[in-house]
């Protein structure tokens, strides 16, 4: 009886954070930080990196993806952290 209990109330929960970590991963991390970061990464190889196009990221964590993740990351917060001191 309580197992049964348990069980209704972790599946929706579940769903819920599988969910989340999929809005979080693939769209943040995979889509945002992309965007970002792939046209800062081809102005910086004077268009040479990365070799995927703009929408055509592979999804494997190689080391040119890596790059491109990280780079975007760091723009994004540095415009946010820009965007801080600049209204604050």
């Amino acid at each position: 009886m309580i197992d049964d209990m348990a069980v209704a109330v972790a599946r929706p929960l579940l769903l819920v954070v599988r969910f989340a970590w999929w809005l979080v991963w693939e769209w943040l991390v995979w889509e945002v930080l992309w965007w970002i970061g792939w046209p800062v990464c081809r102005v910086l190889s004077f268009g040479r990196l990365p070799q995927d196009g703009w929408r055509e990221a592979d999804r494997e964590l190689d080391l040119e993806s890596t790059v491109v993740l990280l780079v975007g990351l760091l723009v994004l917060l540095g415009a946010l952290w820009g965007l801080q001191h600049w209204a604050g």
